[in-house]
């Protein structure tokens, strides 16, 4: 029952990990055995070799390789504490080769990158990297060649992962019968390649440049198969290129093998539709779990025959190829390269269930189990049983011939006295001596060419042992005292249990008397002995197949566990992907409010810029009116100043009901426009309440607004305008001081003009393209209920930046929807906080510099309290005498 148990344990551990054996540990495919191999531990230091480009690819540079010598194996493995590879790897020689977890990534070196080489059939540049020798690993043995573990990611590089060469002056006939390919566990991803491209015009013919495979035997090497077992590949070009050389078909093997696109690079040209042959050439083929994801459409062809045969779609359906991924990578990045575990390395630490027993099926999971229900006799009792049978073959004086006896040698041999090693084999009914090697000996174990044939008379005695019915004296006393010697030597516990086993057999014979020493009889006669032999065999028959019939048994219940398990494993990863899923729904489903908080922002950066444009025009308009500079209102002093306003308000912002209804004459009987009335002198209607201003001075005509403001800036500033200096005046001497004075009092104005300027630019209207915001602004204005013509005339038609953060930093948070929005989900709600902490930050900034501002009106009216004490302090000095 142990043993039983023993085996379910086993067969349990099995199925536990056969979903991940299926996929990256199990193969059928198992390494050469190397006969005396060469050890290469290869890192990313290891030495380098600049080859020229006899390739023509288009660059030359280094690589690593490695010279084996003909005839020898060679076994190549990453060594600790490496990096990946960053140079092509060339094996050149050798019999067989096992290449182990080998990781690279190819750099691209000088000479090699886009547009420094040429496309094979033109003068074109290339428009991929290369890498030199056009292959990521040359193999060139001339027996098996195994590859397990390894990485590549050529990252968008035209180049073979791998390529096959023969060894020197191999014959066809050799390679036809030695020359094996296989890869397993093994993974390769970024190949890039160009098929020559169409003639459609010259400036779309580029030429021919490399065709990047997975594999392909070049050079009009031939190979006898290809066997790809776990291999997963993503390519923007070709797959496995098997070229017939020579007229050799080489077989076909692929099992869990996956080629897709690799969607880095897949797409980047508008080259690739010549593409998409996973699969080229071979003989005899067989596919199992094998998957294309191929967007162009499954395109793969076995050249095998008269006329070669397309399979595809297009042609038939191929049994174990399909269309699309496998449920899960069958070469994970995780599980290869640098950090792989050969399942075939006995000293690998397996204890995390890495990879499960390597089987073709499940028969053959389980390791044979041996029921041996044999009694050995201790080690260290062989030289007393050697003795006890010399003595009993002395004693019954009997010459030695037996047919089933055999004695180890537990000292150094001697014939003479046979405490050595004795086989004794019939010849002839008689018996003769032979030394472990099968050589025919004499009775001192020296080497015989003619057998040496002993006396009959011992054939007697020991057929004593097996048939009762014989006689004799002598031969029954040897009889007697070689069943003695020989179960002398077993334990009393171990005669028990025989005894035990025997009875519940329901075989007869008493062992018990066998454990006694004295016994001057054997307890047991031939006849019953016989009996014995036989109850053993059936023992032995009914047992093999007890355990036969336990096996299958147990292997069919388990393979329904191994079902159930599976359908575990699928149904829990199926939920796993399920919820990922739905929490993506969620966490990257943006809200509406986000969406409309992102759309009122836009063009608000513009905006700002033309406020600033807008700020710097009026400061230098009201600049340029206190000197008097250019084609102002002040060209002619005062007089020209206060006739233009006086004209303007007449014509523009009179209002006859002002003065007590005084003002017809002075409004010469017409009375200004409704809104046009006293917008010379009121700040509240003119630049207070409207959000967006109609200023734009890229406008070359003036418009309402900015006629209004500055007529406005003009009754605030400057109302008293400087008189006019002729040219004789600033002639003289006494000009300069007044003139001083003059430009001082117009710097100190400006900074109180600048806060005017500040607001009034911020109200400048917005700029007039597509991504102008005012739309969005006028959809969210209508769910407060105002009417459409109201938003326009509040908001303008192109809104202001004052206008866009009225709505950023208070409208919109007026509106209720705002608040029931926020019952979102919590990545939304994080996103609003975030948006509304970026506004936040602009509001602040706007607060700051408003700050900044009055600071500097605090800053002059100091400066005047300062002026006035300064003034009187100058008087004292200069009323001062010598005389106090």
């Amino acid at each position: 029952m142990r043993n039983i148990f023993c085996l379910m344990l086993v067969s349990l551990v099995f199925f536990n990990s056969y979903a991940y054996a299926q996929s990256v540990c199990s193969a059928s495919s198992t390494p050469p055995a190397l006969n005396n191999p060469l050890i290469i531990e290869i890192s990313d230091s290891f030495a380098t070799k600049a080859i020229p480009d006899f390739d023509r690819v288009g660059c030359e540079g280094l690589i690593h390789e490695i010279r084996v010598p003909s005839g020898r194996d060679v076994k190549v493995v990453m060594a600790d504490g490496s990096g990946p590879l960053r140079y092509p790897l060339w094996v050149t020689g050798g019999n067989n080769a096992h290449l182990v977890g080998i990781e690279m990534r190819p750099v691209i070196q000088a000479g090699c990158d886009i547009g420094e080489g040429t496309q094979t059939r033109s003068s074109f540049a290339n428009i991929h990297p290369r890498i030199p020798g056009n292959k990521a690993f040359r193999l060139q043995q001339s027996g098996r060649t195994f590859v397990e573990g390894v990485d590549i990611d050529l990252m968008g590089a035209e180049a073979d992962c791998f390529v096959s060469r023969n060894a020197t002056n191999q014959t066809v006939a050799s390679a036809r019968a030695t020359r094996h390919i296989s890869f397993v566990n093994t993974r390769c991803v970024g190949i890039e390649g160009l098929d020559d491209t169409p003639f459609v015009g010259r400036d779309s013919f580029i030429g021919d440049g490399i065709h990047g495979d997975f594999f392909q035997n070049q050079g009009s090497d031939s190979i006898s198969s290809f066997t790809a077992e776990n291999v997963t590949i993503a390519s923007s070009s070709n797959g496995v290129t098997l070229h017939e050389w020579n007229g050799v078909h080489p077989d076909l093997r692929l099992k869990n093998f996956e080629y897709a696109v690799d969607p880095r690079y897949y797409g980047d040209d508008s080259y690739e539709s010549s593409q998409g042959l996973p699969v080229a050439g071979g003989g005899a083929y067989s596919f199992e779990n094998v998957y294309l994801d191929e967007p162009r459409g499954l395109n793969y062809l076995l050249l095998h025959g008269n006329p070669r045969r397309r399979l595809g779609p297009a042609a038939q359906a191929v049994p174990g190829i399909s269309a699309g991924t496998p449920p899960a990578t069958f070469a994970p990045a995780s599980r290869t390269g640098l950090q792989y575990i050969s399942p075939f390395d006995s000293t690998a630490d397996l204890s995390d269930d890495y990879c499960a027993p390597l089987t073709e099926s499940i028969a053959e999971a389980f390791v044979p189990i041996t029921y041996d229900f044999g009694i050995k006799i201790p080690e260290e009792t062989g030289n007393d049983f050697i003795g006890a049978l010399t003595d009993a073959i002395s004693s019954g004086g009997a010459a030695l011939a037996a047919t089933t006896i055999a004695v180890l040698c537990t000292t150094e041999c001697n014939f003479g006295d046979l405490d050595g090693v004795v086989n004794i084999v019939r010849v002839n009914g008689a018996g003769q001596l032979v030394d472990a090697d099968g050589n025919f000996v004499d009775a001192d174990g020296n080497e015989s060419t003619a057998p040496v044939l002993v006396d009959d008379a011992f054939e007697d005695a020991v057929t004593v042992l097996y048939d009762n019915n014989a006689t004799g004296g002598g031969e029954f006393d040897f009889a007697q005292g070689l069943a003695e010697a020989i179960f002398e030597q077993l334990l009393d516990e171990q005669l028990e249990n025989l005894d035990d086993l025997f009875a519940d057999l329901g075989l007869d014979g008493d062992l018990s008397a066998l454990t006694t020493p004295e016994s001057d009889a054997l307890a047991i006669d031939g006849a019953e002995l016989a009996a014995l032999d036989a109850g053993l065999e059936r023992w032995r028959i009914n047992f093999r197949k007890m355990t036969a019939q336990f096996n299958t048994g147990m292997i069919a219940q388990i393979e329904a566990i191994g079902m159930f398990f599976d359908a575990k494993h699928q149904l829990e990863t199926q939920r796993i992907f399920q919820k990922r899923t739905a929490q993506a729904h969620k966490d990257y489903h943006p809200s509406e409010q986000m969406c409309e908080i992102g759309t009122f922002v836009r063009n608000l950066a513009d905006t700002e810029r033309r406020a600033d444009l807008t700020l710097r025009t009026l400061n230098n308009q009201m600049i340029d009116r206190a000197l008097g500079n250019g084609n102002v209102k002040t060209v002619a002093g005062n007089e020209s100043d206060e006739l233009s306003r006086r004209e303007h308000y007449i014509t523009t912002y009179c209002d006859i009901n002002d003065n007590a209804i005084q003002n017809e004459y002075l409004c010469r009987g017409e009375n200004a426009p409704r809104t046009r009335k006293n917008r010379d002198i009121s700040y509240t209607d003119t630049i207070d309440i409207p959000m967006t201003l109609n200023v734009d001075f890229n406008d070359p005509g003036p418009s309402i607004d900015e006629e209004n403001i500055f007529s406005l800036l003009d009754n605030i500033f400057m109302n008293d305008a400087f008189p006019f200096d002729s040219q004789q005046k600033s002639m003289l001497q006494g000009y300069v001081l007044p003139y001083e004075d003059k430009r001082s009092l117009i710097a100190m104005r400006s900074v109180a003009q600048n806060s005017f300027a500040n607001i009034i630019a911020k109200k400048a209207m917005g700029p007039e393209h597509d991504d102008n915001a005012a739309p969005y602004l006028y959809s969210l204005m209508r769910e407060f209920g105002i009417m459409d013509e109201l938003i326009i005339a509040e908001l303008g038609v192109r809104p202001s930046y004052h206008a866009q953060m009225e709505i950023l930093t208070k409208k919109i948070y007026q509106n209720p929807d705002f608040v029931t929005n926020l019952y979102d989900k919590p990545a939304n709600v994080k996103r609003i906080r975030a948006a509304m902490s970026a506004i936040k930050l602009m509001q602040d900034r706007d607060i700051h510099e408003a700050m900044m501002r009055r600071e500097m009106l605090l800053s002059m009216i100091l400066e005047l309290d300062l002026r006035k004490k300064q003034k009187t302090i100058d008087d004292e000095f200069s009323n001062f005498t010598f005389d106090q």
